[in-house]
């Protein structure tokens, strides 16, 4: 079984907001570039198309981008500052919701010392059933059945 979290939706629309402020800009920088070379209009609409373009592509891979990963055999994690970013269940020693300063996180502790914080607000999901998902996979990835 696999559980995705995507990143949260203000933080996704922060990241869709300022794409789409760098392509006005770069259609408004070709409009003025092409205005004082004498350009034609085709060639205006085509570089404003493909600005466009790479602009609905990047919220639309942002809209789906998963940060973090669970399955059966541990985790993943694509966030830069979180820490270990991957690693086995086996390797797992504890799961908790804690803090980081005054910012909530989800604290992974490894057997060897080496641990990942995720902050919460990155996830779309509320941290206490990322919690209780966690240690279930926890639990299955140690061999820990439910009686």
């Amino acid at each position: 079984m696999s559980t995705r979290y995507r990143l949260a939706r203000p933080l996704a629309a922060r990241v869709v907001g300022a794409a789409l402020v760098t392509a006005a800009l770069v259609v408004m920088v070709a409009t003025l570039v092409a205005a004082g070379a004498g350009a034609s209009l085709g060639a205006l609409f085509a570089v404003a198309g493909a600005v466009v373009v790479v602009a609905i592509g990047v919220a639309a891979a942002v809209g789906s981008w998963s940060v973090l990963t669970l399955d059966d055999d541990g985790y993943r994690v694509r966030w830069r500052a979180a820490g270990v970013r991957a690693a086995a269940w086996a390797e797992v020693d504890d799961a908790a919701a804690t803090y980081a300063g005054e910012e909530p996180v989800v604290l992974l502790q490894l057997r060897d010392g080496r641990r990942t914080v995720l902050p919460v607000r990155l996830l779309d999901v509320d941290r206490d059933e990322l919690v209780r998902t966690l240690q279930q996979h926890l639990q299955r990835g140690h061999g820990i059945r439910r009686l």
